[in-house]
């Protein structure tokens, strides 16, 4: 039974309340469809979901997420056909749980849409920003600003002349879990998104057809150098995983470029993600000259509608 927005009789009335249920591989196919029609990555909200501790509701053909991150409850942007409502059942349930509405993760203009229907308290997070690059410039690297990433690739092709890319697939997986396991034990990371990310790694791997993740793995000397994951939404190319072996010069730049340019088609940006604050991450990500960071704002809600408040009617918004 699908999660819905239920009603509990209260008084001479019935108050809408929202059921939100645990996310699990098994929702996926009940989820997907909200992104496939409306936009957003639900590939990335499926391997974050035990870090974020996620849930989700169904109400009036509109999905909601509830996020449990550090002690505080964030609700994602509404998805489906009545985003409106469902922002006003997300202010009413955190009404009843004693808690603020937070939104999290919004676009700078999906956030000038909550200005105009909610009083806002908007901060933006820097380490929440989004990557993001025309494909035709990841995928060939052309002119004098990518020198140095040329550089980098043609030495490269000059050292492993017989390097190959494949997708992963049931002859692959084996190399790219073994190629996973070595980075893992190389690594002296524990940061704990590091962590999350290693700890659902498996169930990505033993689970690809589920997730319907593009795949590119770099062959060198016949074993792996390196490997990308992501999915494709609308005009761009997201860029979920991306690992490659340090020791071999041009792998980082192999990947990101080969990546790019095998699912080009019909892809105008690709969206490589955030940074999460990683310095090392941040300066990497620069030096590919991303065309706009995709800035992210948290923003806690007034809680009742303006138009509630005034009498007035807004225009309907939709995602």
């Amino acid at each position: 039974m699908l999660p819905q927005a239920g009603f509990s009789a209260c008084g001479m009335h019935c108050v809408k309340m929202l059921e939100f249920k645990k996310i699990t591989l098994a929702d996926f196919e009940i989820l997907k469809p909200f992104f496939e029609e409306h936009g957003g990555s639900a590939g990335i909200m499926l391997m974050w979901r035990n870090y974020y501790n996620t849930s989700y509701a169904i109400a009036d053909d509109t999905l909601i997420i509830k996020s449990e991150f550090e002690g505080e409850t964030i609700f994602s942007m509404p998805i489906g056909k009545n985003c409106e409502s469902a922002l006003e059942l997300i202010c009413e349930h955190a009404e009843d749980a004693g808690i603020k509405p937070v939104i999290g993760f919004v676009t700078a203009e999906r956030l000038e849409r909550l200005k105009e229907l909610y009083e806002c308290d908007a901060k933006y997070d820097r380490d929440l920003a989004d990557y993001i690059y025309l494909a035709e410039d990841l995928a060939y690297m052309r002119g004098r600003r990518y020198s140095g990433q040329r550089g980098h690739i043609n030495a490269f092709m000059k050292n492993y002349p017989d390097f190959e890319f494949k997708s992963i697939d049931n002859t692959t997986l084996p190399d790219v879990k073994e190629f996973y396991e070595h980075y893992l034990a190389t690594r002296n990371k524990y940061a704990e998104s590091f962590l999350a990310e290693a700890e659902i790694m498996p169930e990505i791997f033993d689970n690809l057809d589920l997730y319907g993740f593009e795949t590119l793995v770099l062959y060198a000397d016949g074993k792996v150098a390196a490997f990308a994951m992501g999915e494709r939404v609308g005009d761009t190319l997201y860029e979920h995983i991306e690992k490659a072996d340090a020791s071999i010069r041009g792998s980082f730049q192999m990947i990101a470029s080969g990546f790019a340019r095998t699912f080009i088609d019909g892809v105008t940006y690709v969206n490589r993600e955030d940074d999460a604050g990683d310095e090392g991450l941040r300066k990497s990500k620069l030096s590919y000259h991303p065309c706009t960071l995709l800035e992210k704002y948290t923003v806690t809600l007034g809680g009742k509608r303006k138009d509630a408040q005034n009498g007035s009617k807004a225009e309907a918004y939709h995602a």
